[in-house]
């Protein structure tokens, strides 16, 4: 069962976080997606649950802006060092070993935060490639023109936990500008990405074949893996991403 656990990030927001502790010196920080938060479709509650029947505790937290932390804007720097500082708290907690679980967003967050002495990290549909999105299929033309005047918009929240959501408009572009190779050649860990390849998921399909071209840039030990048939949300393949994961973290941290 997981432990409510708040902290400040380094700019002295609130972090919420839950705890799955455990009597093990080695621990897994779970970095949910964009606009998400740590208990979305019960995929962290799942994976945390998992984790400490394999003999590791787990620590899923709201990065700010998110879930039940503080008030913040979206930015990919910000999620960066949310990571950074997660890690930092579960050392301070006296966790010896530590592993990072990124999904989507999150994912990239955790390659980019790439935070020293992490032993390994499971990417779950990572984007490491440059991606571009059409927003206008995703946000209201009034939103999109707030943005673009203001370098902000403010916009309901789906996650069933806060009510809107700040995002900044470099928010988005960072989701496609930046370079896949200095991205993940600066890795200092063996990383498991793991892509569904659901034909009727563009996204997922499209952050698979970019994460095909960057394999040659990861660390050696590295690996890419492919759920058959699972969407970007694994909501229908979350007992499989869990249990590639889980023995991913079993092999790594033992």
């Amino acid at each position: 069962m997981a432990i409510r656990h708040s902290f400040q990030n380094s700019r002295g927001i609130e972090l919420v976080a839950d705890h799955y502790a455990s009597d093990s010196d080695s621990i897994v920080v779970l970095v949910h997606g964009y606009t998400s938060n740590k208990r979305w479709r019960g995929r962290f509650p799942h994976i945390g649950a998992a984790l400490n029947e394999a003999g590791f505790a787990a620590f899923a937290y709201d990065s700010s802006g998110c879930g039940e932390s503080g008030d913040d804007s979206l930015r990919l720097d910000k999620l960066v060092q949310d990571v950074r500082d997660a890690v930092a708290e579960v050392r301070e907690l006296g966790y010896q070993r530590v592993a990072l679980w990124g999904h989507s967003l999150g994912a990239r967050s955790c390659i980019a935060a790439n935070p020293p002495g992490v032993v390994t990290m499971v990417l779950s549909s990572a984007g490491t490639a440059p991606m571009h999105y059409h927003w206008p299929d995703y946000y209201a033309a009034a939103d999109l023109a707030t943005l673009a005047a203001t370098g902000k918009m403010t916009v309901p929240a789906d996650d069933g936990v806060r009510d809107w959501v700040t995002i900044e408009a470099q928010m988005l572009r960072d989701f496609a500008e930046f370079d896949q190779q200095a991205l993940l050649s600066a890795l200092s860990c063996p990383v498991l990405i793991v892509n569904g390849n659901n034909p009727e998921d563009w996204e997922e399909c499209a952050l698979l074949e970019g994460n095909r071209r960057g394999e040659r840039w990861l660390p050696e030990g590295s690996q890419l893996r492919v759920v058959e048939g699972a969407r970007h949300n694994f909501a229908d393949h979350l007992g499989k991403l869990t249990d590639v994961g889980v023995a991913w973290i079993v092999e790594r941290l033992g």
